[in-house]
């Protein structure tokens, strides 16, 4: 028996890179919103939050499918799917709701189920993912992938050069979070 039930069972099969990630159900492309691939998840005022809010994020695929963010009865949110990033790769994140049936047998609130969901998907995909791709030292990759969302390289080119003239590096203005990889 499992000591934590509460905990899916994750496999490397279901890691995911970008941009080349697809809709898990049927293929479909990733899309761009707001001209970013990844959608960091964004804590409401006055809302709690963890240290893995950083690595939480959405995806958007050019389909309806009813991935794990949406239901038949909210067709707003087809073809999204809530996952965990690190560098370039994602990993789907599923969610329990506050009246989940387990929650009772558990002993744990949503919440609590929710962040050790999501602290386990981010060490499996530190312990799993391919590391060249897990490494925050590629920054101009990310930020291209980031800034780009299927615009023309002129127009990618001008938003960065914007970007650097603010003095700021590029990617704290895109909002990406670096992850220096570990020294040994």
């Amino acid at each position: 028996m499992k000591t934590r039930p509460y905990l899916p069972e994750l496999e490397p099969a279901q890691i995911g890179y970008l941009p080349e990630r697809s809709c898990p159900a049927c293929g479909a492309a990733l899309v761009a919103r707001d001209g970013k691939l990844f959608l960091p998840f964004q804590v409401l005022p006055g809302g709690r939050t963890s240290e893995y809010d950083a690595y939480l994020g959405y995806l958007r695929f050019e389909c309806a499918c009813h991935l794990n963010l949406s239901s038949p009865a909210d067709p707003a949110l087809a073809g999204s799917e809530r996952v965990v990033r690190v560098g370039e790769a994602v990993l789907p994140l599923d969610f329990v709701g506050p009246c989940s049936s387990g929650l009772a047998a558990w002993g744990l609130s949503a919440r609590q189920v929710n962040l050790e969901r999501s602290a386990q998907a981010v060490r499996f995909l530190c312990a799993h993912a391919d590391p060249a791709r897990l490494a925050g030292t590629d920054v101009l990759r990310l930020l291209l992938y980031e800034v780009a969302g299927g615009r023309s390289p002129e127009a990618v080119y001008a938003q960065i050069q914007a970007m650097l003239l603010e003095g700021r590096p590029a990617w704290v203005k895109a909002g990406i979070t670096v992850h220096e990889p570990a020294v040994h």
